[in-house]
């Protein structure tokens, strides 16, 4: 699944409440591509472009979250027969 995981939006129409610079918020689209599509040539399936800051403690949390799921997946999937 690919997510928008990133400090700095996308620039669309949904922000332009705030104005003028509305539109002009975000990450350019290209460079939100160039970088998703570098994680997902290297494989990933978790891609998160320009995670919020601090970057570091934000990651960590991604991990721990991912191995929370793992370990609940396996747990559960040691109940059913596949």
């Amino acid at each position: 699944m690919l997510r928008n995981n990133c400090a700095n939006p996308l620039p669309a129409e949904i922000h332009d409440y705030l104005g003028a610079h509305g539109r002009k918020m975000g990450m350019p689209v290209d460079e939100f591509v160039e970088k998703a599509w570098a994680q997902l040539v290297e494989g990933s399936d978790h891609v998160i472009v320009d995670p919020l800051p601090p970057a570091d403690k934000y990651m960590d949390l991604v991990k721990g979250r991912r191995e929370i799921f793992e370990n609940l997946s396996d747990m559960m999937a040691a109940h059913f027969q596949l």
